[in-house]
């Protein structure tokens, strides 16, 4: 898999939510991630949610698939505490 981001959309995103899209990129290799499609904000290309494990926290990360093997990172930030108890629900 490969990922790719703006380099100007990640410093921001960074500077806004302390979160890298370096660590943002773990949370794709979380087996248990959880992913949905977010069809509020997919206007001009499918957007999904995943809300998945870190090597630090638990992430949530808007992404595009622009391809089978590309994913862009849209923006990343620490689960809100909803979005933590529906990951762990999902293992349930």
């Amino acid at each position: 898999m490969k990922f790719v981001w703006g380099r100007n959309k990640a410093a921001a995103n960074e500077k806004w939510h302390s979160v890298s899209f370096a660590e943002a990129r773990e949370a794709f290799y979380d087996n248990h991630a959880v992913v949905e499609p977010d069809e509020e904000h997919s206007w001009d290309e499918q957007r999904y949610r995943l809300i998945g494990a870190s090597s630090r926290r638990l992430l949530f990360v808007v992404y595009v698939e622009l391809d089978q093997e590309t994913i862009r990172i849209i923006s990343a930030r620490e689960v809100e505490p909803y979005e933590r108890r529906r990951y762990y629900e999902e293992q349930e």
